[in-house]
């Protein structure tokens, strides 16, 4: 199945008009995506040891802290392998896809994480890389700008507030942490079409009740919805490449 076909599939599923039987080469077997490394760019955020009053945490809020600040950098590595899943599950039936690990070597990487940093010369740098990779389509992934804001220093206990597009509760024994960063994903193909490259930021709450993995395939399911989205609206897309940061 080619890069084409698999994107014509991903976007015609995001919309609601009825799809078509898969083309006939997509039936042969699956086609194999091969998944780059994530490429985490930063560090990540330390969430403090005090409460809402200023007062040092202490006894069992002490240790929801401290459990929340292990679960946080549990996050980029459930984002990153709830990705794929994301991807598999927006293209409609009968796609047969598979994704299959692919390291990058030294050099590769860090002009790749440089250009993502530096926010210049991305493109090239990706197309580089996707050349130097086994297989027609490599899926990129970069998580980057990480924060993490504990509700419980900004907010009043035993009391709701909202954070980003829902309503928490915010007590000591569920210790919720807003979570925000900035994801990326590119599909490429090895003869150096982008067929995908966006940007945006994405955040969810991490607590007790909603762990790392929780956590990292919910900011995989909107950043796939988004693209998903895009794709279906935007008809250039099919005749070029395309990189979306909304401000």
């Amino acid at each position: 199945m080619s890069l084409l076909l698999l994107l014509a599939a991903f976007s015609v599923h995001a919309a609601p008009v009825p799809l078509a039987d898969p083309a006939p080469d997509a039936r042969e077997g699956p086609q194999a995506i091969r998944v780059a490394p994530l490429l985490v760019l930063g560090p990540l955020p330390d969430l403090g040891t005090v409460g809402f009053f200023g007062e040092p945490l202490q006894g069992r809020e002490a240790g929801a802290r401290e459990a929340r600040e292990a679960a946080l950098f549990q996050v980029p590595s459930a984002f990153g392998v709830a990705l794929p899943g994301e991807v598999a599950l927006a293209l409609p039936p009968g796609w047969d896809v598979c994704f299959r690990d692919t390291d990058l070597a030294l050099p590769v990487r860090a002009r790749v994480t440089q250009a993502l940093q530096e926010d210049e010369a991305v493109e090239d740098a990706l197309r580089s890389a996707a050349a130097r990779s086994p297989g027609e389509v490599v899926l990129f992934r970069w998580m980057a700008d990480v924060s993490a804001l504990a509700l419980n220093g900004v907010t009043v206990p035993a009391s709701t507030t909202r954070a980003g597009d829902r309503l928490v509760f915010v007590d000591a024994s569920t210790d919720p942490v807003l979570v925000s960063a900035t994801l990326g994903v590119a599909l490429v193909a090895s003869d150096g079409e982008i067929r995908v490259l966006h940007s945006d930021r994405y955040e969810a709450v991490l607590s007790s009740v909603s762990g790392p993995r929780a956590v990292g395939r919910s900011l995989a399911r909107h950043l796939v919805a988004d693209v998903a989205t895009r794709l279906a609206r935007e008809d250039s897309m099919a005749g070029g490449a395309g990189y979306s940061e909304r401000p």
